[in-house]
């Protein structure tokens, strides 16, 4: 996954231009922030997660339409959940299970049945188009209707109504008929189901979960699971729960287990996405989003006492708490960078409350590069202001190599360059309406790195 962040940067940070805000993206753009990090930005407003490079090239051949749009953009936007393989185009499976399944549409996985139908439909060669997928991304794909000849699945066809992620994600897929095997007593189809209340929830949210078996006598036990926790045990269905989100993680498989008193089971799968939001009061800042090996690496988050009184902060790269701050409002964390050029680390901070309840901050990253962009840093004059006024902001950069230019950028307009490290424009706005105004900082250095700094601005109506 890092490997595939690195590339993604590289190409974009190549590729695209600097975009002013949302509200100029259109459904079916490649978008990415400072980060490396590239995501699907889908026709429901939402960013869809390329779980792997082998994901990715199913759908794009490479990274030249990235459009790069500022953090607070980014954050903006919720993530809808992770793109799956484009139908038609390779095979998948998982180490626990021997079973190779083709991608229909909608991440409908269909058992390929018998080896000579997997030659007839990808070739001599069928065995290259398989990839292992994860346990925990398995759960993106829902089972459908097993392939037992070649006719009942038409690759080519797959393929070619696979016009865009967003036409695979909207497109019902595909269930052709089974062929009915007549039997004087059929047996009854085992089978159960498991409904949430929602498909994402924010941390500590109640979320509602009901398990269904069918058939609904005879069953000795339903186990519903919260990711791996345990967290009922019924004997007849349906079966209800409720569980409160946690305060860290991306998303969570949440499971039902079924056993009938003659022997059979089933179970049934769902994920449901933790969505975080910005803590009020609560800032996370990375003073070196880019670092070279050895380099310092440094997190302070700081916690407004009027806003939000933390009883901890935990400062946390790549899941691993690195330093506990107790009943204080500031926490810092500084060590030298160990990891090698293309490393990419995820950032995040998690604070607990009077009574300790979990909160977490959105994720940012700190990039092992060998040319680090600026620190660049914008200071507006003021961080609400009326219609009609002006203000102004400053924009300082640094960097160990010297600084070139410094710009000033207004939603995503370019409104004054200067040839020192800092720049300071005294007349932005005025702007008639309310509304959220970003200006941005970018600073070059002399060996041709970027650096990039964002503020936002209220304006609201005169009292």
């Amino acid at each position: 996954m890092k490997r595939l962040f690195s590339l993604l940067a590289s190409a974009a940070l190549l590729t695209s231009p600097l975009l002013g805000h949302a509200a100029t993206l259109s459904a079916g753009d490649l978008i990415k922030a400072s980060g490396p990090a590239v995501y699907y930005y889908s026709n429901d407003g939402k960013r869809y997660v390329f779980p792997s490079e082998r994901v990715f090239y199913t759908w794009y051949s490479g990274f030249g339409t990235v459009k790069t749009i500022s953090d607070a953009e980014l954050a903006a936007l919720q993530i809808g959940g992770n793109v799956t393989y484009r139908p038609g185009t390779r095979m998948v499976k998982i180490m626990t299970d021997p079973k190779v399944y083709a991608v229909a549409a909608r991440g409908t996985l269909r058992w390929v049945q018998t080896e000579s139908v997997a030659r007839e439909l990808y070739g001599d060669t069928w065995s290259s188009f398989i990839d292992d997928v994860s346990d925990s991304l398995f759960v993106n794909y829902t089972i459908g209707l097993p392939i037992s000849n070649s006719s009942d699945y038409n690759r080519v066809q797959a393929i070619a109504d696979a016009t865009s992620i967003d036409a695979d994600r909207t497109t019902p897929a595909p269930t052709p008929e089974p062929t009915p095997t007549p039997t004087p007593t059929p047996e009854p189809s085992y089978t159960g189901s498991i409904d949430l209340s929602v498909s994402e929830a924010s941390v500590n949210e109640l979320v509602q979960i009901t398990a269904a078996a069918t058939p609904s006598t005879n069953l000795s036990s339903v186990k519903m699971y919260f990711g791996t926790d345990l967290i009922k045990t019924c004997f007849a269905t349906p079966c209800q729960a409720e569980w409160r989100m946690p305060g860290s993680g991306d998303s969570f498989p949440v499971r039902a287990d079924f056993v009938w008193s003659s022997g059979q089971n089933a179970s049934a799968t769902k994920q449901i996405l933790l969505n975080y939001a910005d803590i009020p009061g609560v800032t996370m800042t990375v003073t070196t989003p880019q670092v070279k090996p050895s380099g310092i690496r440094e997190i302070i988050v700081v916690a407004d006492s009027a806003q939000f009184s933390p009883r901890s902060i935990e400062i946390y790269i790549d899941g691993n708490a690195k330093r506990i701050c107790d009943s204080v409002n500031e926490c810092r964390w500084t060590d030298l960078e160990s990891d090698p050029v293309g490393t990419v680390h995820n950032v995040y901070a998690i604070l607990r409350d009077g009574i300790g309840l979990p909160r977490q901050t959105p994720v940012k990253t700190i990039t092992v590069v060998t040319n680090p962009g600026p620190y660049v840093t914008v200071t507006p004059g003021k961080n609400r202001m009326y219609t009609g006024e002006t203000l102004d902001a400053t924009v300082s950069a640094s960097d160990e190599d010297g600084i070139s230019t410094t710009e000033i950028w207004v939603d995503g307009v370019k409104i004054k360059s200067c040839q020192l490290s800092t720049c300071t424009s005294d007349m932005i706005g005025p702007w008639p309406t309310p509304r959220t105004v970003y200006i941005t900082g970018r600073s070059q250095d002399l060996n041709g790195a970027f650096g990039y700094g964002t503020s936002s601005i209220i304006v609201v109506d005169r009292p």
